[in-house]
């Protein structure tokens, strides 16, 4: 934010409206009440060695003296977000170790209990002196029956720790996931899991899920795949072989390429159906067996052709495939066919643009009912043909996130954007400075 060129209090100000942790909340207060009443940032944030080590305070001072904090804090933000990943992938890998060393816990004290036993009886009818290893496993196996209480509590507490670690927050949470140059963005709210995109990479994509989703739930309720660019919908095709997905929706701006054709071939393997959506259609996840459900409007395109969309299925003859495939590429830019959806959690609004241009800007403005929103995930990565004025004035975002890869070639933000992002007071976070974003609901 401060390299958008948004004041430090201002900063501070909506990281502190953001924060739903009450202590963090707090601490932020006080770093802005500080520099209001004239201190420095390192000063500051020196008052609270809990929270910033006294490296990171070091590492800013050096950043105020030589006037390149901005540069401090990114080199800082990106290294706690590699930390934080790493400690997220040592934990995701320790859980499939942990759960095989539960599980042989259990089939060890069953057969300390119930089949040792059994042959020391054999054993002891010999009247024989026993070899010191048998005699040594009879003991534990004594000691076992007489203690099972014990081991049986400490096995229970061990499985019950190791699931409610992992038990998701009946709070939606927003996780745009940093997937490189592309769009993944993962909403979860209780035991429910809405994707929207896959992004460029099945590793990245995998690995965010691994992160956010519980080890134990391996279903996904809905899948929305806004467009079928490369950036879009390639790691869709690992997310389909890998977890169980009960919903699949898209529109019909399609067109040929090798990841269509595997995401195809995947997704007939998995025995997913693929239905289209268009303007002023509701999208229910969850709430048939319970009180949790998230609910996506879809606010563009309008009138999808239905045989469009039918190439996902490989039922389609393949002449027939192919000829809907050569006129999609011919209507145009395809970015303006994307899904756009509306969700609606806790009172606020996120706006989901997938990678909508000013021409779909345009008509929502001038056709649309389009609400102010909380949150806007930026149109085409930032791209200067999205996020017009217009527009951006008409839904005044108070949070506006871009999901877009570090140095790309695109040029993804474009400074005009940015600028007219700025230019209605939103806050701005990337996930090239940031690394992926969550976001409590």
């Amino acid at each position: 934010m401060i390299e958008a060129g948004i004041p430090i209090l201002q900063a501070l100000e909506a990281l502190s409206d953001q924060m739903t942790h009450p202590g963090f909340k707090s601490v932020i207060a006080n770093v802005r009440d500080d520099i209001q009443l004239g201190g420095s940032l390192s000063t500051s944030f020196s008052k609270h060695p809990q929270v910033f080590d006294t490296l990171f305070t070091n590492m800013v001072r050096v950043g105020e003296t030589g006037g390149v904090l901005s540069t401090i804090l990114d080199r800082i933000a990106g290294y706690m977000e590699k930390t934080l990943s790493l400690k997220r992938k040592i934990q995701s890998a320790m859980i499939y170790p942990a759960v095989v060393v539960v599980m042989a816990g259990l089939i060890t004290t069953l057969l300390l209990v119930k089949v040792v036993p059994t042959f020391a009886q054999i054993y002891s009818s010999f009247g024989k002196e026993l070899p010191v290893m048998t005699q040594a496993l009879i003991n534990i196996s004594y000691a076992a029956q007489h203690q099972l209480l014990y081991y049986v509590i400490g096995l229970v507490l061990g499985i019950v720790i190791l699931v409610v670690e992992q038990m998701p927050s009946e709070r939606a949470r927003m996780v745009v996931c940093d997937v490189g140059q592309g769009d993944a963005i993962l909403i979860t709210k209780g035991n429910i899991q809405t994707l929207i995109d896959g992004g460029p990479s099945s590793e990245k994509i995998l690995s965010c899920l691994e992160d956010y989703v519980p080890f134990y739930d391996r279903t996904i309720e809905l899948i929305v795949l806004t467009n079928t660019d490369f950036d879009h919908m390639n790691g869709l095709s690992s997310v389909v072989d890998r977890y169980e997905v009960m919903q699949f929706v898209t529109s019909d701006g399609v067109h040929s390429s090798d990841a269509l054709t595997k995401l195809v071939q995947n997704l007939t393997n998995a025995k997913v159906s693929v239905e289209a959506v268009e303007r002023g259609d509701m999208i229910l996840v969850g709430g048939q067996k319970t009180n949790t459900k998230l609910v996506f409007e879809v606010i563009w395109p309008p009138d999808t052709i239905e045989e469009n969309v039918a190439i996902f299925s490989e039922q389609m003859d393949k002449l027939r495939r192919e000829q809907i495939l050569g006129v999609s590429a011919k209507r145009g830019d395809l970015n303006e066919r994307s899904v756009v959806l509306l969700l609606l959690e806790d009172n606020k609004k996120i706006l989901l643009s997938g990678d909508a241009g000013d021409q779909t800007e345009k008509w929502l403005v001038a056709h649309g009912s389009l609400p102010m929103v909380d949150i806007l995930k930026v149109g085409h990565h930032g791209s200067k043909y999205a996020s017009t004025l217009e527009y951006l004035q008409k839904i005044d975002p108070k949070l506006a996130i871009i999901s877009v890869g570090s140095k790309n070639r695109y040029g993804h933000p474009t400074s005009e954007a940015m600028e007219r992002l700025l230019q209605v007071g939103a806050t701005i976070r990337r996930t090239d400075k940031e690394g992926t974003i969550v976001i409590e609901l």
